[in-house]
């Protein structure tokens, strides 16, 4: 006899608070503590609410999307409020691109990031059709990692997964990922 709906419903959820406790339905007295300023990602000067403005090379006449999803369990379970940043070289210098912190899902929003135009690819040249971005994503309880060189091109909507490492013995490593853009 096959089992009911209902009856594998239940022993999901049963299964799925014994691996992970219900948390108290009454809020904490104590309120958690605070990171540091120093730890936190800072916007820029103005609304907290608004993304960075990316800056852009005279050759980004493109715009192209970038999705990050904090993992860990291999993948198996999403890691909320992480922080991320995305950031690259314009002009030499290193510079912000974006920020946010994931959501229940471990996803962030959709970033939207200057990238060449998508017809700079259909023809030879020396610069590459794509931007290069790098990401550092971290949560806590999970060592850092920091991924270089992540494509972004024209058009195109991207998923970077970031597999996030829970922290051996409380020291906060830095896990790389990739290879540094060229400029």
């Amino acid at each position: 006899m096959e089992e009911s709906f209902e009856a594998m419903k239940a022993r999901y959820i049963k299964e799925m608070e014994r691996m992970r406790p219900p948390a108290p339905l009454s809020p904490p007295e104590e309120k958690p503590a605070e990171r540091p300023v120093s730890e936190r990602i800072s916007p820029p000067e103005g609304d907290r609410t608004d993304p960075p403005v990316p800056e852009k090379n005279a050759e980004d006449t493109g715009v192209g999307y970038l999705t990050v999803w904090a993992v860990t369990a291999q993948g198996a379970m999403p890691v909320p409020d992480a922080e991320v940043i995305l950031s690259r070289i314009v002009g030499g210098e290193n510079t912000l691109q974006g920020f946010g912190l994931t959501d229940s899902s471990g996803r962030t929003r959709t970033f939207a990031l200057p990238a060449p135009s998508a017809g700079q690819s259909q023809s030879p040249s020396a610069s590459a059709p794509y931007t290069a971005y790098d990401l550092l994503v971290r949560a806590e309880g999970f060592s850092v990692a920091r991924y270089l060189g992540i494509p972004v091109f024209d058009g195109i909507a991207s998923v970077q997964k970031a597999v996030l490492v829970p922290d051996a013995g409380g020291e906060t490593a830095v896990q790389e990922f990739g290879k540094e853009a060229v400029e």
